[in-house]
């Protein structure tokens, strides 16, 4: 069950989505806001490694071949650092109606080292409409995203920083959205 909707970038930097670095989470999503919602991409033909999520998931390593057309800069930490085993576990979950090829919801979570293809609980957010719409934001280009979320995008191991934005009360409080009896059973890339 998902219980927090991310509604702002403040909300989606205190999540703790995307880190630490080099996970691909961060990169993902402003992929997704800025090139998969405004294009024409199906997820019912598996575009971008997009496929029905049973809640079973046949370990392949976790990569699918069709991800292997996401962008350079959603891939380019893909298993390339020492001792980060977990750099490729950021998903995004998707609520998708094939008929009127509408997006329902958006969720973003993580697998849980712990139980083998299973999601976090507590690393599972629902992403609200303003949050896509501020990652929109044509003054917004992925570098200064990646900034004011604490992240400088960069390949040099040195420059990786191992800390996890809390997700304190405060920022729960100051609007992000409690959700109830919500679940998460659709399409994930």
């Amino acid at each position: 069950m998902v219980l927090w909707q991310l509604c702002t970038l403040e909300h989606l930097r205190t999540s703790s989505f995307g880190y630490p670095p080099p996970r691909h989470g961060l990169q993902l999503l402003f992929w997704f806001a800025n090139d998969c919602l405004q294009s024409h991409v199906q997820p019912e033909e598996g575009d971008f490694g997009f496929h029905v999520f049973g809640n079973v998931e046949e370990e392949d390593g976790g990569r699918y071949a069709a991800a292997a057309s996401l962008p350079p800069y959603v891939r380019e930490n893909y298993n390339t650092f020492a001792g980060y085993d977990s750099n490729n576990t950021d998903r995004i979950i998707i609520s998708y109606q094939s008929t009127s090829r509408q997006v329902e919801a958006v969720y973003v979570t993580e697998h849980d080292d712990a139980d083998l293809g299973m999601f976090r609980h507590d690393g599972t957010f629902q992403v609200s409409a303003e949050l896509i719409r501020a990652l929109q934001n044509p003054q917004l280009d992925l570098s200064a995203f990646l900034t004011q979320m604490g992240r400088l995008e960069s390949n040099r191991p040195q420059d990786i920083s191992t800390e996890t934005p809390p997700l304190s009360r405060d920022a729960r409080d100051a609007g992000l959205r409690l959700l109830e009896g919500q679940r998460v059973t659709s399409t994930r890339t």
